[in-house]
């Protein structure tokens, strides 16, 4: 399989234009170089929420701030010496 690749804002930009123009998404599909359904999904996340930057908040979260990373790295040197 192909590494996947992330569609830029420029590529969105396109999509949803083609898309307003009434091109179907075959013909948008062939255009951009994408499949069906990456464009399907592209036109779908802007008319929900009528943004083409990616939303925030996406992936794990983090377990522990910067500070309390530094204060356990700190005291666990501590213990070793």
């Amino acid at each position: 399989m192909e590494n996947r690749k992330e569609t830029t804002i420029e590529e969105r930009k396109f999509v949803i234009k083609l898309s307003n123009e009434g091109k179907s998404l075959r013909n948008t599909a062939k255009v951009v170089g994408r499949s069906v359904n990456c464009i399907q999904k592209s036109c779908k996340k802007f008319k929900k929420t009528g943004m083409l930057a990616n939303t925030e908040g996406r992936g794990r979260k983090k377990i522990m701030n910067c500070i309390t990373e530094r204060r356990v790295s700190y005291t666990s040197s501590e213990d070793c010496s």
